[in-house]
């Protein structure tokens, strides 16, 4: 269950293939992405211009700068914990341990993660893949300065303000719901 309330690499690293176009023959880029370069990427191949696009996203074009660093975030359990509970119940309060978000940020060689419940996890990416051991007490410094760099990118924009307001119905909403999607 823990799978889709996290952020590990078994959920972000995903393959991104690009053909066609100005893709062919590219070959395979081990560089750091992220969702947010693909757009950007899309309207340079294309030649078009958007530097405030660019502003906005935070975001780098996939084949002309490589990152030192990558971002991910779960803000809330999807389907949400009430969706859960409503279908399963929760008689051993497992969804207090996922009733979080969580922010990371992953080099070439560590990913740090760290919960708003207070919860902080390191892991040195190049000699655990699968994110086995937390090194985080081995490596103090690497986590403190991971932090600083997750606190830099969380203070470099306003998170926008979510409306929970909707206007589905109950039977489409229901089906959402059995979906897994809210």
């Amino acid at each position: 269950m823990d799978h889709q309330y996290c952020l590990y690499d078994s959920l972000l690293h995903v393959p991104l293939v690009a053909h066609g176009g100005p893709f062919t023959g590219r070959g395979v880029n081990e560089d750091l992405v992220q969702l947010t370069d693909i757009a950007p990427t899309l309207l340079s191949e294309l030649n078009i211009e958007s530097p405030a696009f660019h502003e906005q996203t935070q975001a780098t074009e996939i084949f002309n700068a490589e990152r030192e660093s990558v971002i991910a975030e779960y803000i809330a359990p999807q389907p949400s914990r009430e969706s859960i509970e409503k279908r399963v119940g929760d008689p051993d309060n497992v969804m207090d341990t996922y009733d979080r978000s969580l922010r990371a940020i992953r080099t070439q060689t560590f990913k740090y993660i760290r919960g708003s419940d207070g919860s902080t996890e390191l892991y040195n990416i190049a000699d655990d893949p699968h994110e086995q051991h937390n090194v985080s007490a081995e490596h103090p410094d690497v986590s403190e300065e991971m932090s600083n760099e997750l606190d830099t990118w969380e203070q470099s924009f306003t998170a926008m303000e979510v409306n929970d307001d909707n206007d589905v119905d109950e039977s489409t909403q229901e089906r959402l719901e059995d979906l897994g999607y809210i």
